[in-house]
């Protein structure tokens, strides 16, 4: 079955049972039944050998507009000689939109009042009591108040409600003593992945007075809360918060839906955790340009990276730079590119920004030192890589773009030929699960430290155990100074 707003894969092998080759074979899928659903228009197979068989996956975008019904693809290989195959028509139920709904069930507060001063936490229940399910759920804590303070992370990623379930976020504050008045200008944001089925909610908090009282409970306590795996588990801030260093700066892009390109499962979820260690980590949150999904366009890229960054960057500065979402090779050149959300991959020069370009742009900055981690590839052979239609994917190593030496470190999610994925039980990239894992103190040393190499040798076999389970090979890079001091823990 296929649920609206939702992508599937039809995998079809085609079998060459005669005596020859088959000649610039490819496919053509077209959608019967119902309307809704988007399929690839042709996929090049190439030349098929006598008695081999060649596989392509064939991505179902369906929308929210998909009805209740039973859909019939059809599915054509020709070939350049005239010796097609049968057509072939798979049929499968597909199922109505069914949109969540999410709501502040709860709210309590640690020591029953807020007090001036003191940090108070505010414990929230979030619930989907909507019909359909509320994925990459993220709440954060709005603070309307130049004497109010987060102290700690105001964004939690709730991850996956079902309906009828509920996840609790909580949120430490202070007020200080130069606040005025009673009501606390503190609200909740709730966002899910279709950015319109969340909440904006004030939390009605007031100093010396207990949180009001949830007028919704009697639901709640009969619906268990969703229970983390036990070989995985949701990467909320580390259990430590360095000192803010205001000359640091970062630039974090996480694209899971495109323009027109297919899904790049949990980029947008990996960005989000990455954006809440490095401010654990000591980069301030009002220097850390965030963009995901139409906000990541390529203009975006331009203007933060070759203008935003030259003018913010002091020779003391740290830079970190993240990407999560699609990468894609240039089939003539090699060269590779990060794919914005308004990318093309027939038009790459274009419409999406090269290694080379960000590596120059960066090599240039007068930065102490710049950190890039990528959870992309660039084979073109699936996962997080896109490929210009009727183009195969490339069976050479990929150009990767000279990493520039001296300030500059970069760790990759994959090798050049290779493809990265994701760890569905976590809802992470397995590349950023790990390296997320790492910072947390899983890579730290004896010295209490976490170098780049330090946390490199530890994701590495990670990655590789991960990828293995999925039947394929994944392994991280790392360019540049191992020996560089990501993160000084207290030992």
């Amino acid at each position: 079955m296929l649920d609206a707003g939702e992508t599937g894969t039809l995998a079809v092998s085609v079998t060459n049972s005669g005596k020859g080759p088959a000649y610039g074979v490819n496919l053509a899928a077209s959608v019967g039944g119902v309307s809704g659903i988007a399929v690839p228009a042709m996929a090049e197979l190439g030349e098929i050998g006598p008695g081999k068989t060649q596989t392509q996956s064939i991505a179902l975008e369906s929308s929210q507009e998909l009805a209740n019904g039973r859909a019939q693809v059809k599915i054509e290989a020709h070939e350049a000689n005239g010796f097609d195959a049968s057509p072939k028509i798979v049929e499968f139920k597909t199922q109505a939109f069914k949109a969540p709904r999410l709501e502040v069930s709860a709210v309590s507060i640690g020591g029953g009042v807020v007090r001036a001063g003191e940090v108070t936490q505010v414990d929230v229940t979030v619930k989907n009591s909507g019909n359909g399910l509320a994925s990459n759920v993220v709440a954060a804590l709005e603070i309307k108040s130049a004497d109010i303070f987060a102290s700690g992370d105001a964004t939690v990623i709730l991850g996956t409600l079902e309906p009828g379930r509920s996840a609790r976020a909580l949120f430490d504050f202070v007020v200080n003593m130069r606040f005025r008045g009673k009501e606390l200008p503190l609200a909740l944001n709730v966002t899910e992945s279709w950015g319109k089925y969340g909440a904006d909610l004030p939390l009605n908090l007031a100093l010396g007075e207990p949180a009001p009282l949830p007028q919704v409970l009697t639901v709640e306590a009969k619906v268990a809360a969703p229970q983390a795996s036990t070989d995985t588990e949701a990467l909320g801030a580390p259990p430590y918060r360095l000192t803010a260093r205001p000359a640091d700066f970062a630039i974090v892009i996480g694209i899971d839906k495109y323009q027109s390109l297919p899904v790049a499962s949990y980029a947008d979820r990996d960005a989000t955790a990455v954006r809440s260690h490095l401010i654990a980590m000591g980069f301030p949150k009002k220097n850390i340009i965030f963009l995901t999904r139409d906000k990541a366009t390529k203009s975006s890229f331009m203007s933060y990276f070759e203008e935003w960054l030259p003018k913010n960057v002091q020779p003391e500065s740290k830079v970190f730079v993240y990407f999560s979402g699609h990468g894609a090779p240039d089939p003539e050149s090699g060269d590779a590119y990060l794919v914005p959300w308004d990318g093309n991959p027939q038009f790459l020069q274009s419409t999406a920004y090269s290694l080379k370009q960000l590596f120059a742009a960066l090599g240039r900055l007068k930065a102490k030192e710049v950190t890039v981690a990528l959870d992309a590839c660039f084979s073109g052979a699936g996962g997080r890589s896109v490929l210009a239609q009727g183009a195969r994917p490339l069976v050479v190593r990929v150009n990767a773009g000279q990493v520039p030496g001296g300030n500059l470190t970069v760790f990759s999610a994959a090798s050049g030929e290779q493809i990265t994925g994701a760890l569905e039980e976590a809802e992470y990239g397995i590349f950023t699960y790990h390296f997320l894992k790492g910072l947390r103190g899983g890579a730290r040393d004896s010295s209490g430290q976490i170098t780049a190499k330090g946390l490199f040798d530890y994701l590495t076999p990670h990655v590789q155990e991960d990828a293995r389970r999925q039947n394929r090979e994944q392994t991280p890079g790392l360019s540049g100074a191992g020996e560089r001091v990501l993160v000084r823990l207290e030992h």
